[in-house]
């Protein structure tokens, strides 16, 4: 089970509901964040009395890369290294042929702009999400990888201003 806080039902509605939803921004990446304590996701909610803005949300299937790991590889990718070519085969065989093929100014706008999002690198590799080692939290990359309750949807909508029944397509699974 994970939790997301958030200050407002309305933002975890949009991201049920909505075809188009809004992403969060993070140090490690962009993504939908989730802790796996609650008691964190309580914190993003804000006050106590908004403890009620935590979704409870599950995501069986993810694939999921630590933070540290993909900076590691990352590293390995760029400088070639034999080790990566072993772990990634084909998509280690592509990142190389960007590398060659790639103005240089652009490469290093696309390197930076890696190092400041590593879900870009992450979905390259396949992952659904990226798990910071250094917070119990989350990067979710993936929306289809979520699941809620029927209970936990309509408990959601019904305290949004703006999903009271639900619209939309649905970002989530349902149970």
């Amino acid at each position: 089970e994970l939790f997301r806080g958030t200050s407002s039902a309305d933002f975890h509605a949009n991201l049920l509901c909505d075809k188009e939803y809004h992403l969060g921004r993070g140090d490690m990446s962009n993504g939908i964040f989730v802790a796996i304590v609650l008691e964190k996701a309580k914190q993003y909610a804000g006050s106590e009395e908004n403890h009620g803005l935590v979704l409870r949300l599950k995501a069986p299937d993810m694939k999921i890369a630590g933070y540290t790991s993909l900076l590691v590889n990352l590293t390995k990718m760029l400088k070639g290294e034999e080790s990566a070519k072993q772990t990634f085969g084909e998509k280690f065989d592509t990142f190389q042929t960007f590398l060659k093929t790639t103005d240089k100014n652009d490469l290093e706008k696309f390197i930076g702009l890696m190092h400041e999002d590593m879900g870009i690198f992450a979905m390259f590799l396949g992952y659904d999400a990226i798990y910071n080692e250094t917070y119990p939290e989350m990067a979710i990359l993936n929306r289809s990888k979520i699941t809620v309750s029927q209970s936990e949807y309509e408990r959601i909508c019904s305290a949004s201003k703006n999903h009271k029944h639900g619209r939309g397509e649905l970002g989530a699974t349902l149970e």
